[in-house]
């Protein structure tokens, strides 16, 4: 018997799974688990972004399922992003974990402060170096952007703030941004706080917000 939990735009949600495993979703998200783990394994299954916090049982391994991907967790703390358009991102905090390519069977170990994007074109895995705080700090209620695009960011927004995006023009797009902002901060002051340093404009209607590119003196 599964459980669904849906967390809609805008939301967030944390729960403890049968074993003590705390899962936090972020918005957008959807975890499946077991009232109950077998005697084996322990499974779920995701779709979006969570944080978990996973117990350790060496006669039980936790697995993360996405697609074609899964996490094999070994007593962990890590985040999975499915929100990248063709692409899974795993970044370790603590413990191990590996990444196994399911049609290939591949799998791939993870060390602290590394990050895992598996292509799900490719069924390829690259495994980096990072700062796993730029891929946790939406748990601590922070966006932390480093020189990502305007289009990157207002994907992210969006999905927090339940709004939709126009862009007046392709290049604004490309625009970039480096910058740590609290999550709770109003959608308004957050614009705001971009704009003055990425050269774009933001104006915002209702719930849908129009980006503008200040480099032009006419937007299409």
């Amino acid at each position: 018997v599964y459980n669904k939990v849906i967390v809609p735009r805008a939301g967030e949600y944390s729960l403890t799974l049968s074993d003590g495993t705390r899962v936090w979703l972020n918005s957008d998200s959807e975890i499946r688990y077991p009232v109950a783990f077998g005697a084996d394994r322990r499974t779920v299954y995701l779709s979006g972004e969570a944080y978990f916090e996973v117990e350790k049982d060496a006669e039980r391994p936790f697995f993360v399922v996405v697609d074609d991907m899964e996490v094999k967790v070994y007593g962990t703390r890590f985040n999975v992003n499915t929100h990248h358009e063709g692409s899974v991102r795993t970044a370790l905090v603590e413990g191990s974990v590996g990444i196994r390519v399911k049609s290939t069977g591949e799998e791939f170990m993870l060390k602290p402060n590394q990050m895992a994007e598996f292509n799900e074109a490719s069924r390829s895995v690259e495994v980096k170096d990072v700062d796993t705080y730029y891929y946790t700090a939406w748990r601590v209620g922070e966006f932390v952007f480093e020189n990502e695009t305007i289009e990157e960011i207002m994907d992210r927004l969006c999905r927090w703030y339940d709004t939709e995006v126009f862009y007046a023009g392709e290049s604004v797009k490309a625009k970039r941004f480096t910058g740590v902002i609290a999550r709770f901060t109003d959608v308004a002051d957050v614009l705001h706080l971009i704009g003055e340093t990425a050269t774009v404009q933001f104006n915002l209607k209702g719930n849908v917000i129009t980006v503008s590119d200040l480099d032009k003196t006419a937007c299409r």
